[in-house]
Protein backbone atom coordinates (compact mmCIF):
# COMPACT_ATOMS: atom_id res chain seq x y z
CA UNK A 1 0.00 0.00 0.00
CA UNK A 2 1.44 3.79 -0.72
CA UNK A 3 1.62 5.80 2.01
CA UNK A 4 0.69 9.35 1.18
CA UNK A 5 3.12 11.93 1.89
CA UNK A 6 1.05 14.92 3.36
CA UNK A 7 3.34 18.52 3.42
CA UNK A 8 3.51 18.93 7.22
CA UNK A 9 5.80 15.65 7.27
CA UNK A 10 8.67 17.75 5.51
CA UNK A 11 8.57 21.34 7.09
CA UNK A 12 11.40 21.99 9.57
CA UNK A 13 9.31 23.57 12.09
CA UNK A 14 6.04 21.62 12.80
CA UNK A 15 3.05 22.92 14.39
CA UNK A 16 3.09 23.82 17.82
CA UNK A 17 0.98 20.21 18.45
CA UNK A 18 2.77 18.21 16.66
CA UNK A 19 6.00 19.15 18.67
CA UNK A 20 4.29 18.22 21.75
CA UNK A 21 3.14 15.05 20.56
CA UNK A 22 6.30 13.64 18.61
CA UNK A 23 8.45 13.31 21.70
CA UNK A 24 6.27 10.96 22.90
CA UNK A 25 5.24 9.02 19.95
CA UNK A 26 8.58 8.72 18.91
CA UNK A 27 9.47 6.88 22.11
CA UNK A 28 6.49 4.74 22.23
CA UNK A 29 7.13 3.74 18.64
CA UNK A 30 10.69 3.18 19.65
CA UNK A 31 9.83 0.65 22.87
CA UNK A 32 7.31 -1.18 20.22
CA UNK A 33 9.98 -1.77 17.68
CA UNK A 34 12.28 -3.16 20.60
CA UNK A 35 9.53 -5.73 21.91
CA UNK A 36 9.15 -6.77 17.99
CA UNK A 37 12.80 -7.25 16.84
CA UNK A 38 13.17 -9.18 20.50
CA UNK A 39 10.99 -12.12 18.69
CA UNK A 40 12.79 -11.95 14.94
CA UNK A 41 15.98 -14.68 14.60
CA UNK A 42 18.84 -12.92 13.18
CA UNK A 43 19.90 -15.00 9.10
CA UNK A 44 23.85 -14.92 8.63
CA UNK A 45 24.41 -14.67 5.14
CA UNK A 46 26.95 -17.12 3.60
CA UNK A 47 28.40 -14.42 1.69
CA UNK A 48 29.21 -10.42 2.56
CA UNK A 49 26.05 -8.25 2.61
CA UNK A 50 25.79 -4.51 1.58
CA UNK A 51 22.20 -2.85 2.90
CA UNK A 52 20.86 0.32 1.02
CA UNK A 53 18.67 1.85 2.92
CA UNK A 54 17.02 5.66 3.99
CA UNK A 55 15.85 6.76 7.16
CA UNK A 56 12.22 7.95 5.77
CA UNK A 57 9.60 6.28 3.36
CA UNK A 58 10.09 7.43 -0.37
CA UNK A 59 12.26 7.91 -2.45
CA UNK A 60 16.08 8.86 -1.18
CA UNK A 61 17.59 7.77 -4.15
CA UNK A 62 19.00 4.59 -3.23
CA UNK A 63 18.30 2.04 -6.08
CA UNK A 64 20.49 4.16 -8.52
CA UNK A 65 22.87 4.16 -5.99
CA UNK A 66 22.20 0.57 -5.97
CA UNK A 67 22.83 -0.06 -9.57
CA UNK A 68 26.36 2.24 -9.20
CA UNK A 69 27.55 -0.23 -6.41
CA UNK A 70 26.89 -3.42 -8.51
CA UNK A 71 28.44 -1.48 -11.54
CA UNK A 72 31.56 -0.59 -9.75
CA UNK A 73 31.50 -4.18 -8.15
CA UNK A 74 31.23 -6.37 -11.44
CA UNK A 75 33.56 -3.72 -13.29
CA UNK A 76 36.27 -5.47 -10.74
CA UNK A 77 35.31 -9.35 -11.10
CA UNK A 78 32.81 -9.61 -8.39
CA UNK A 79 29.71 -11.26 -9.07
CA UNK A 80 26.55 -9.53 -7.20
CA UNK A 81 23.35 -10.11 -6.79
CA UNK A 82 20.39 -7.59 -5.44
CA UNK A 83 17.89 -8.90 -3.46
CA UNK A 84 14.36 -6.87 -2.97
CA UNK A 85 10.74 -7.24 -1.68
CA UNK A 86 9.41 -6.38 -5.32
CA UNK A 87 7.48 -3.18 -3.92
CA UNK A 88 4.49 -3.29 -5.92
CA UNK A 89 4.52 -6.43 -7.19
CA UNK A 90 1.35 -8.65 -6.79
CA UNK A 91 3.31 -11.72 -7.03
CA UNK A 92 4.02 -13.75 -3.88
CA UNK A 93 7.10 -15.72 -5.47
CA UNK A 94 10.20 -15.84 -4.44
CA UNK A 95 11.90 -15.86 -7.85
CA UNK A 96 14.57 -14.79 -9.75
CA UNK A 97 14.05 -12.12 -11.97
CA UNK A 98 14.22 -12.92 -15.66
CA UNK A 99 13.47 -10.86 -19.45
CA UNK A 100 9.71 -12.64 -19.33
CA UNK A 101 8.59 -11.16 -15.67
CA UNK A 102 6.77 -7.85 -15.78
CA UNK A 103 6.64 -5.53 -13.20
CA UNK A 104 3.01 -5.83 -12.13
CA UNK A 105 3.58 -9.02 -10.42
CA UNK A 106 7.11 -8.01 -9.53
CA UNK A 107 7.77 -4.81 -9.20
CA UNK A 108 9.48 -1.94 -11.50
CA UNK A 109 12.54 -1.78 -9.48
CA UNK A 110 13.39 -5.36 -9.54
CA UNK A 111 12.66 -5.91 -13.69
CA UNK A 112 15.22 -2.60 -14.19
CA UNK A 113 17.94 -4.58 -11.87
CA UNK A 114 17.01 -7.12 -13.60
CA UNK A 115 18.45 -5.64 -17.02
CA UNK A 116 21.72 -4.68 -15.12
CA UNK A 117 22.25 -9.00 -13.32
CA UNK A 118 21.46 -11.32 -11.10
CA UNK A 119 18.02 -10.06 -9.34
CA UNK A 120 16.08 -11.82 -6.41
CA UNK A 121 12.99 -10.93 -5.20
CA UNK A 122 10.84 -12.31 -2.23
CA UNK A 123 8.48 -10.91 0.08
CA UNK A 124 10.31 -12.47 2.78
CA UNK A 125 14.37 -11.57 2.17
CA UNK A 126 15.57 -14.58 3.85
CA UNK A 127 13.76 -16.88 1.21
CA UNK A 128 15.90 -15.22 -1.48
CA UNK A 129 19.02 -16.63 0.24
CA UNK A 130 17.70 -19.86 -0.10
CA UNK A 131 17.11 -19.13 -3.49
CA UNK A 132 20.92 -18.10 -3.99
CA UNK A 133 22.71 -21.34 -5.24
CA UNK A 134 27.00 -21.38 -4.49
CA UNK A 135 29.07 -19.23 -6.67
CA UNK A 136 25.91 -17.55 -8.26
CA UNK A 137 27.43 -14.34 -6.29
CA UNK A 138 30.38 -12.80 -4.39
CA UNK A 139 28.34 -10.22 -2.73
CA UNK A 140 24.93 -9.36 -2.17
CA UNK A 141 23.23 -5.43 -1.88
CA UNK A 142 19.79 -5.28 -0.39
CA UNK A 143 17.44 -2.91 -1.99
CA UNK A 144 16.24 -1.30 0.99
CA UNK A 145 16.07 -3.38 4.18
CA UNK A 146 17.54 -0.84 7.18
CA UNK A 147 14.81 -1.50 9.20
CA UNK A 148 14.82 -5.08 9.04
CA UNK A 149 16.50 -6.95 11.15
CA UNK A 150 15.78 -10.79 9.84
CA UNK A 151 19.48 -10.28 7.76
CA UNK A 152 22.39 -8.97 9.30
CA UNK A 153 24.61 -7.13 7.02
CA UNK A 154 28.22 -6.52 6.88
CA UNK A 155 27.34 -2.81 5.84
CA UNK A 156 24.55 -0.54 5.85
CA UNK A 157 24.60 2.39 3.57
CA UNK A 158 22.11 5.02 4.12
CA UNK A 159 20.82 7.52 1.56
CA UNK A 160 19.67 11.04 2.59
CA UNK A 161 18.38 13.28 0.29
CA UNK A 162 19.90 16.86 1.06
CA UNK A 163 16.02 18.21 -0.31
CA UNK A 164 14.24 16.56 2.56
CA UNK A 165 16.32 15.26 5.15
CA UNK A 166 14.70 13.13 7.44
CA UNK A 167 11.59 15.83 7.68
CA UNK A 168 9.96 17.25 10.75
CA UNK A 169 11.90 14.36 13.14
CA UNK A 170 8.71 12.12 13.41
CA UNK A 171 7.67 8.91 12.78
CA UNK A 172 5.51 7.58 10.72
CA UNK A 173 2.19 8.84 10.85
CA UNK A 174 3.68 12.11 12.23
CA UNK A 175 6.48 12.26 10.06
CA UNK A 176 8.08 10.53 7.23
CA UNK A 177 10.89 8.73 9.24
CA UNK A 178 10.49 4.65 9.69
CA UNK A 179 12.11 5.12 13.20
CA UNK A 180 13.59 7.58 15.32
CA UNK A 181 16.86 9.39 13.17
CA UNK A 182 19.00 8.21 17.11
CA UNK A 183 18.28 4.40 16.00
CA UNK A 184 19.04 5.00 12.47
CA UNK A 185 22.44 5.90 13.33
CA UNK A 186 23.54 3.69 15.35
CA UNK A 187 22.89 0.92 12.52
CA UNK A 188 24.74 3.44 9.59
CA UNK A 189 28.10 2.41 8.31
CA UNK A 190 28.28 4.99 5.81
CA UNK A 191 26.02 7.47 4.83
CA UNK A 192 25.63 9.29 1.29
CA UNK A 193 24.19 13.19 1.32
CA UNK A 194 22.07 12.99 -2.12
CA UNK A 195 21.78 16.43 -4.63
CA UNK A 196 19.80 16.42 -7.21
CA UNK A 197 18.07 19.90 -7.03
CA UNK A 198 20.11 21.71 -5.27
CA UNK A 199 18.35 22.35 -2.03
CA UNK A 200 19.18 21.62 1.37
CA UNK A 201 16.55 20.44 4.11
CA UNK A 202 17.28 22.12 7.45
CA UNK A 203 17.42 18.90 9.17
CA UNK A 204 20.44 17.78 7.16
CA UNK A 205 22.43 20.23 9.61
CA UNK A 206 21.15 18.51 12.47
CA UNK A 207 22.11 14.93 10.85
CA UNK A 208 25.68 16.32 10.63
CA UNK A 209 25.77 17.24 13.95
CA UNK A 210 24.94 14.15 15.23
CA UNK A 211 26.94 11.96 12.64
CA UNK A 212 30.74 11.00 13.47
CA UNK A 213 30.78 8.74 10.82
CA UNK A 214 32.03 8.42 7.18
CA UNK A 215 29.96 9.84 4.73
CA UNK A 216 29.61 10.51 0.52
CA UNK A 217 28.60 13.25 -1.05
CA UNK A 218 26.54 12.55 -4.59
CA UNK A 219 25.52 14.42 -7.18
CA UNK A 220 22.51 12.76 -9.05
CA UNK A 221 22.33 14.66 -12.64
CA UNK A 222 19.92 13.54 -15.51
CA UNK A 223 21.45 13.01 -18.10
CA UNK A 224 19.49 13.13 -21.85
CA UNK A 225 21.36 11.55 -25.54
CA UNK A 226 21.77 14.86 -27.56
CA UNK A 227 19.40 13.32 -30.24
CA UNK A 228 16.35 13.76 -28.01
CA UNK A 229 14.72 17.21 -29.58
CA UNK A 230 14.17 20.16 -27.55
CA UNK A 231 10.69 20.35 -26.62
CA UNK A 232 9.21 17.32 -24.84
CA UNK A 233 6.48 15.31 -23.77
CA UNK A 234 7.31 13.47 -20.26
CA UNK A 235 5.80 10.99 -17.59
CA UNK A 236 7.09 9.63 -14.57
CA UNK A 237 5.83 7.81 -11.45
CA UNK A 238 8.63 8.26 -9.03
CA UNK A 239 8.29 9.22 -5.26
CA UNK A 240 9.45 13.43 -5.84
CA UNK A 241 8.40 14.01 -10.27
CA UNK A 242 10.03 17.23 -9.35
CA UNK A 243 13.78 15.81 -9.67
CA UNK A 244 12.76 14.14 -12.64
CA UNK A 245 10.72 17.83 -14.56
CA UNK A 246 14.29 19.80 -12.81
CA UNK A 247 16.56 17.66 -14.17
CA UNK A 248 15.40 17.83 -17.81
CA UNK A 249 15.24 21.89 -17.55
CA UNK A 250 18.13 21.59 -16.91
CA UNK A 251 19.31 19.64 -19.83
CA UNK A 252 17.66 22.86 -22.10
CA UNK A 253 14.98 21.29 -22.71
CA UNK A 254 11.12 22.38 -23.01
CA UNK A 255 8.34 20.47 -21.36
CA UNK A 256 4.99 20.61 -23.12
CA UNK A 257 3.15 17.84 -21.52
CA UNK A 258 4.03 16.54 -17.86
CA UNK A 259 1.96 13.01 -17.15
CA UNK A 260 2.86 12.86 -12.75
CA UNK A 261 1.54 9.09 -11.90
CA UNK A 262 1.65 8.49 -8.96
CA UNK A 263 4.71 6.23 -7.50
CA UNK A 264 5.11 2.75 -8.57
CA UNK A 265 1.98 3.10 -10.58
CA UNK A 266 1.55 0.77 -13.71
CA UNK A 267 0.58 2.78 -17.12
CA UNK A 268 -2.58 1.35 -18.28
CA UNK A 269 -3.63 1.64 -22.17
CA UNK A 270 -6.07 4.66 -21.67
CA UNK A 271 -3.21 6.45 -19.96
CA UNK A 272 -0.56 5.06 -22.79
CA UNK A 273 -2.68 6.25 -25.51
CA UNK A 274 -3.31 9.73 -23.88
CA UNK A 275 0.93 10.13 -23.91
CA UNK A 276 0.93 9.17 -27.07
CA UNK A 277 -1.66 11.55 -28.86
CA UNK A 278 -0.09 14.68 -26.47
CA UNK A 279 3.04 13.77 -28.47
CA UNK A 280 2.13 13.04 -31.83
CA UNK A 281 -0.03 16.12 -31.07
CA UNK A 282 2.59 18.64 -30.68
CA UNK A 283 5.46 16.19 -32.88
CA UNK A 284 7.83 15.96 -30.25
CA UNK A 285 10.07 13.22 -28.26
CA UNK A 286 8.54 11.22 -25.63
CA UNK A 287 10.75 11.03 -22.15
CA UNK A 288 10.76 8.95 -19.19
CA UNK A 289 12.73 7.73 -16.24
CA UNK A 290 14.06 4.18 -16.77
CA UNK A 291 12.01 2.70 -13.68
CA UNK A 292 8.87 3.72 -15.41
CA UNK A 293 10.15 2.28 -19.10
CA UNK A 294 11.34 -0.61 -17.12
CA UNK A 295 6.97 -0.88 -15.99
CA UNK A 296 6.76 -1.24 -19.61
CA UNK A 297 8.33 -3.90 -20.35
CA UNK A 298 6.84 -7.57 -21.94
CA UNK A 299 3.33 -5.05 -22.53
CA UNK A 300 1.10 -7.31 -25.01
CA UNK A 301 1.99 -7.27 -28.78
CA UNK A 302 -0.09 -4.08 -30.40
CA UNK A 303 -0.68 -2.36 -27.09
CA UNK A 304 -0.59 1.08 -26.46
CA UNK A 305 1.87 0.01 -23.67
CA UNK A 306 4.02 -1.77 -25.81
CA UNK A 307 3.98 1.19 -28.37
CA UNK A 308 4.84 3.48 -25.71
CA UNK A 309 7.48 1.54 -24.16
CA UNK A 310 8.86 1.41 -28.28
CA UNK A 311 9.18 5.49 -28.56
CA UNK A 312 10.32 6.56 -25.16
CA UNK A 313 13.29 7.60 -24.70
CA UNK A 314 15.13 7.48 -21.59
CA UNK A 315 16.46 10.23 -18.73
CA UNK A 316 19.21 8.24 -17.31
CA UNK A 317 20.83 9.29 -14.16
CA UNK A 318 24.30 10.16 -13.62
CA UNK A 319 25.75 9.81 -9.95
CA UNK A 320 29.49 11.84 -9.18
CA UNK A 321 30.92 11.20 -5.97
CA UNK A 322 34.41 10.12 -4.68
CA UNK A 323 34.69 6.61 -6.04
CA UNK A 324 37.48 6.02 -4.68
CA UNK A 325 36.59 6.49 -1.15
CA UNK A 326 34.01 4.42 -1.94
CA UNK A 327 35.85 2.14 -3.20
CA UNK A 328 38.28 1.79 -0.22
CA UNK A 329 35.10 2.08 2.09
CA UNK A 330 33.83 -1.41 0.42
CA UNK A 331 37.18 -3.32 0.11
CA UNK A 332 38.12 -2.23 3.76
CA UNK A 333 34.62 -3.21 4.76
CA UNK A 334 34.04 -6.44 3.02
CA UNK A 335 37.33 -7.40 3.20
CA UNK A 336 37.92 -8.01 -0.72
CA UNK A 337 40.12 -7.26 -2.93
CA UNK A 338 39.07 -4.47 -5.47
CA UNK A 339 41.41 -3.48 -8.02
Amino acid sequence: MKISEPNFWWVSRPLFILRLVIPGWNLFISLIIIIKNFFIKEYTPSVPTICVGNFVIGGQGKTPFVRYIREILQKRGVKTCVVLKGYGGKSKLTKIIDINDKSENFGDESILHSIDGLTIVSKKRKKSFDVLQNNQADVVILDDGLQNPSIKKDINIVMVDISKGYGNGSVIPFGPLRETIQKGLKKTDLLVFVNSINEKHDSIKKIQELWKGPSLFADYKTILDKTIKSNLVIYSGISDPRKFSEGIKNNNRKILKNFILHDHEEIDEKKASAILNAANKEAVDIVTTEKDHARLRNSPKGSQRERLFSLSKLAKIEISTDEKALIRFLANNLRIRLN
